[in-house]
């Protein structure tokens, strides 16, 4: 039998191929990646990547919801179920979201940061999750001095006699130099000496902190250690709280607020306010931000409004917009008309409260109003509505509507992104 002898093709060139591409859905676009290397090869590529993630089809058009799940409910596997996911249409047409086990049975408490949403990447700590393609990673293991030995001995440490303890920090940003993900890591080294007297070891005073300040590119397998400097006052410099973060047009702003603070009521002195230390992705430069005037020292939301930072407080029926300005940072206040109905009790034994919890960039804000009851026993129920800047009308989330102890997250303005995740 003879062999078939092929005709000589001509290669497709590859912009056809992108422009191809880039007009199908995430789905089949995915298992096109298995016809071959060359065609996996063209889909990775970072100029298919950053077409897709811009189409405007594919910004915004899902709420993707995380809700965390009760004792009750089921498990995975015999193991407990701590998170459910789900997408929300702008039809108001919800579907479960299939998502990695370990994202759906790992526990993660409500201190550290917060769930974040970057340009179609999710971020929990170390873990890095792509909600299109389903694939989840986990930040390759660095060393936060690259001597530890070095800074022991520069530190004073004696071995069984001092306290030293590391603690890192991780936040996900996207660089719009280069159009990659970069990850920052604040690792910080904390050592309080001891004294010994009569066979006794006492605490003393004497603290010192050491700080190393690394970032990881996406796709990356190593940290790289920056020389950034470090505008901390003392009081936050040994140890700080991150309430919660955002990342806009390449700078990441961390709300953050010494330790003891979350455990204070009221606020009253002026170092325990919070503090905004912003960072940007480009340059790896720190800068602090003082707070605007009229917010009362505390923040409990920062999003993104049309590329402007946005503060809102709990109990102010405001909101905060930094405004860029060549003399220093400047604010604009924004009162909101929000209903009445939201802060009114129907119910004698029930309170209410109002928290932001998501913002949308074209000028939508999401808002929990929780229901709860004095007896401990009940469960408390929670209602998700939208409030329009524009139109100053309000809305509910059909799907989000009195769910009993949601404790969950809202990722408005949801970007699909076929972003490879190593």
């Amino acid at each position: 039998m003879k062999p078939i002898k092929r005709k000589n093709t001509v290669p497709i060139p590859k912009d056809i191929f992108l422009e191809i591409f880039v007009k199908l859905p995430p789905k089949p676009l995915l298992r096109f990646k298995c016809v071959s290397k060359h065609w996996c090869s063209i889909i990775e590529d970072s100029e298919l990547v950053d077409a897709f993630r811009n189409r405007p089809c594919n910004r915004g058009t899902n709420l993707l919801v995380r809700r965390k799940c009760t004792q009750e409910e089921e498990t995975i596997e015999g193991r407990r179920k701590f998170n459910d996911f789900f997408l929300l249409d702008s039809e108001g047409k919800f579907a479960h979201l299939e998502v990695p086990i370990i994202l759906q049975e790992k526990f993660f408490s409500n201190d550290d940061g917060e769930w974040q949403h970057v340009e179609g990447l999710v971020h929990r700590k170390n873990i890095i999750w792509n909600p299109t393609t389903r694939k989840v990673v986990h930040l390759p293991p660095r060393n936060p001095f690259w001597d530890v030995s070095k800074v022991i001995e520069n530190m004073g440490i004696v071995a069984g006699c001092d306290n030293w303890s590391v603690s890192s920090k991780y936040f996900l940003g996207f660089d719009v130099s280069i159009k990659k993900h970069k990850v920052l890591c604040i690792c910080r080294m904390d050592f309080r000496m001891n004294t010994i007297s009569d066979d006794y070891i006492e605490n003393s005073d004497i603290h010192k902190s050491q700080v190393s300040i690394e970032v990881l590119t996406l796709g990356a397998n190593c940290w790289k250690k920056t020389t950034s400097d470090y505008p901390l006052p003392k009081e936050l410099f040994e140890d700080f709280h991150v309430k919660t973060y955002c990342s806009i047009n390449g700078v990441i702003y961390m709300i953050i607020c010494p330790p003891c603070k979350r455990f204070q009521l009221p606020r009253r002195r002026s170092d325990q306010n919070d503090t905004i230390l912003a960072y940007d992705i480009t340059h790896e430069k720190f800068q602090l931000l003082p707070l605007p005037r009229g917010i009362g020292g505390m923040v409990h939301f920062v999003g993104d409004l049309r590329g402007r930072l946005t503060l809102m407080q709990q109990k102010h029926k405001q909101i905060w917009i930094l405004e860029e300005d060549y003399g220093g940072p400047r604010w604009t206040v924004v009162d909101l008309l929000l209903p009445e109905l939201w802060y009114t009790r129907e119910i004698s034994l029930r309170e209410k409260i109002v928290k932001p919890i998501g913002l949308n960039p074209s000028g939508e804000i999401f808002f929990e109003v929780k229901e709860f009851s004095l007896n401990i026993k009940e469960s408390s129920l929670s209602t998700i509505y939208v409030y329009n800047m524009e139109s100053k009308d309000t809305r509910k989330v059909r799907f989000l509507t009195r769910m009993k102890n949601f404790f969950g997250s809202i990722f408005p303005n949801l970007v699909a992104t076929i972003q490879p995740l190593k």
